[in-house]
């Protein structure tokens, strides 16, 4: 899977997941990120829509961190600078 390779050689501090994307399989990546002993402690936070409860139920079931609004806009993200 390329995102657990891109996760292995970049070493994030966190990834955070469309988990509506329709496009790819968050929940499937999430897994294989949980499930590498190289990636498995790299915080997740997925964003959903808060109607989704079966959506946040499977992300919470596959290991996702934190799960947020989709309302929510990226001023609410804590960064930090290196």
């Amino acid at each position: 899977m390329q995102t657990v390779a891109l996760a292995r050689e970049a070493q994030p501090t966190c990834i955070i997941f469309d988990l509506d994307n329709p496009r790819t399989d968050p929940l499937a990546t999430v897994a294989a990120l949980k499930a590498d002993p190289a990636t498995a402690e790299v915080p997740t936070i997925g964003y959903v829509s808060h109607v989704h409860a079966d959506l946040i139920d499977a992300a919470r079931r596959v290991g996702i961190g934190d799960r947020k609004s989709t309302r929510l806009n990226s001023s609410h993200i804590p960064l930090s600078r290196m």
